[in-house]
């Protein structure tokens, strides 16, 4: 899994969303923002992983 932006080396995210069996591309170069979505993107693999879903309450 990779979780890649346009910030930074471009040839490098390329080849590292091609070498990954899933990739999410945050299209945004505000590194904070980016930042916010790869610690979301973590969290929720860690949920899928541990068999713990995100519940409604």
């Amino acid at each position: 899994m990779a979780v890649v932006s346009p910030e930074g080396a471009p040839t490098r995210h390329r080849r590292t969303a091609q070498v990954a069996r899933h990739a999410v591309w945050v299209p945004s170069f505000d590194m904070q923002l980016c930042e916010d979505v790869h610690l979301m993107f973590g969290h929720m693999v860690m949920k899928a992983l541990c068999g713990a879903g995100i519940k409604d309450e």
